[in-house]
């Protein structure tokens, strides 16, 4: 094994120190301190968004995710990339904080107000209290299930994040559970369920089709764009498409 470089592992455990400390802090101050790292900005629609920021040490890379309303910062995912070599990764683990969860050879992200990301959009009125959502359905609907809507893509094409938990959960889903995801902050769970609405409108009364096929008419003026990836080719797609494709209808 390569010997480790003492700097690089220096500034790894400068980066940790930095990192724990962050997670007592206001969000403003996690905001502040991965701002120079700025890697993009995804557009969620109707008011929200996010930022994806890094700050590096010597083998190591801590990423952020930021997350907005109306340009508030209401919640954020931190990210340790713990290197690929287990002495190194080793040493590093139990020098994170208890909120990561350190166990032997890996770090889980820390999520700051998740429940803010697991919500209805503003405009939805559930014929269910929302406290009864199901924890599987919740994580579903915010962004961190996958922003990218579609099926599969890659080199060896493998079913995209977003995709995979949609499988798990749709035998399982009510109409009404269909309609709240319809509403979720995550653009790609929300065309994922129109798309399940649009291939199943006969478990939907007539009144629900009329009001839901005017709000998939909202959803697509709102957010004429999405993450997708096509083959090996990540980028921005025009949603209605996307939807006509996998449902084999006009829109």
């Amino acid at each position: 094994m390569t010997a480790r470089n003492p700097e690089w592992v220096k500034l790894d455990q400068e980066l940790i120190r930095a990192v724990n400390a962050l997670v007592n802090q206001k969000p403003a101050v996690v905001q502040q301190y991965f701002a120079k790292g700025l890697e993009g900005t995804h557009h969620l629609g109707f008011g929200w968004k996010s930022k994806d920021f890094a700050a590096s040490g010597g083998y190591m890379t801590i990423k952020a995710r930021c997350y907005y309303y109306h340009d508030t910062l209401v919640s954020y995912t931190i990210a340790p990339w713990l290197p690929t070599e287990n002495a190194v990764k080793d040493l590093y683990v139990n020098q994170f904080s208890a909120v990561f969860k350190p166990t032997p050879g890996q770090v889980r992200p820390y999520h700051y107000n998740p429940a803010s990301l697991q919500k209805a959009l503003g405009s939805y009125r559930p014929s269910y209290p929302l406290a009864t959502t199901p924890a599987t359905i919740a994580d579903y609907m915010s962004p961190e299930s996958g922003l990218e809507y579609g099926y599969s893509g890659g080199e060896a094409p493998v079913v995209l994040p977003n995709r995979r938990a949609f499988i798990l959960l749709q035998d399982q889903l009510s109409t009404a559970d269909i309609v709240l995801l319809m509403h979720a902050v995550n653009p790609a769970s929300r065309l994922t369920a129109i798309e399940y609405y649009l291939k199943n409108k006969k478990r939907f009364t007539h009144a629900e089709q009329q009001s839901l096929n005017q709000w998939v008419k909202v959803v697509f003026k709102e957010l004429p764009k999405v993450e997708s990836l096509q083959g090996c080719i990540g980028g921005l797609y025009n949603a209605r498409e996307l939807v006509a494709r996998f449902t084999k209808t006009t829109l």
